[in-house]
């Protein structure tokens, strides 16, 4: 589960690089846009985590206008571009966005940027703490509340979170997204496995398994205690 990322740019090429390092690190890319007219327009219904602006972008409404629209909206920016002069370095540190970044640059640097920016991981934060988030399944992203989820299943780098009867694959490890979504009702109960406890419907002593469902999930040893002394709180299981 990764950040919601918009990219203002007008060189194609350069768009796709980028679209395509973000989505390899598990980033959803909600759009791409050569205009800014364009992308205001849509604004109101991509709920962005992140932009990514040719500060020196053309039109109308310029990369510069836009710069400073996004810092009125408080919205996270990094700035790109291939122009070295001043002037336009000093509008993007006015409006405070996260980096500043001539081009061409290694991609691992924007990487960096993105994943160690204490900005963005508050907003993250505040985010997930609206008790939704937006997963992404057969090419459409899908508003989610937290308290529906039934249970996550981990295939090392990978999560595939089960809600409403429907699965989403996300590109997370179990333990970052369990921080991320940081809900009381998602208890790990295995290495590779975490439940809802709203959903449990059954606890098996004897195969160390419980059942949400119709799902029959393990019980890892070192999570067991846990488990059951949450089971012991309430009469109904």
């Amino acid at each position: 589960m990764g950040y919601r990322v918009v990219i203002l740019e007008d060189d194609c090429n350069f768009s796709i690089k980028m679209k395509e390092g973000l989505e390899d690190w598990g980033h959803i890319v909600i759009g791409v846009y050569e205009s800014a007219k364009l992308f205001f327009d849509d604004l109101s219904k991509l709920n962005p985590s992140l932009i990514l602006l040719k500060i020196d972008l053309k039109g109308t409404l310029n990369g510069i206008k836009t710069a400073q629209l996004l810092h009125k909206m408080n919205i996270p920016v990094i700035f790109t571009t291939s122009n070295k002069e001043n002037t336009f370095f000093e509008i993007a540190r006015k409006t405070k966005g996260i980096a500043y970044l001539i081009r061409p640059f290694n991609m691992l640097t924007l990487r960096s940027i993105i994943e160690f920016s204490p900005l963005l991981t508050l907003q993250e934060k505040e985010r997930i703490h609206s008790n939704c988030l937006f997963l992404k399944r057969r090419g459409e992203f899908k508003k989610i509340l937290i308290p529906n989820i039934s249970w996550i299943k981990s295939d090392k780098n990978y999560c595939s979170i089960y809600v409403n009867n429907q699965v989403f694959v996300e590109k997370i490890s179990l333990k970052k997204l369990l921080s991320n979504l940081n809900s009381p009702l998602l208890l790990k109960i295995h290495k590779s496995h975490a439940v809802n406890i709203n959903f449990i419907t059954n606890y098996s002593r004897n195969k160390n398994t419980v059942s949400v469902e119709g799902n029959i999930i393990p019980v890892g040893r070192s999570y067991k205690k846990e488990l059951i002394e949450f089971l012991n709180k309430d009469s109904s299981l």
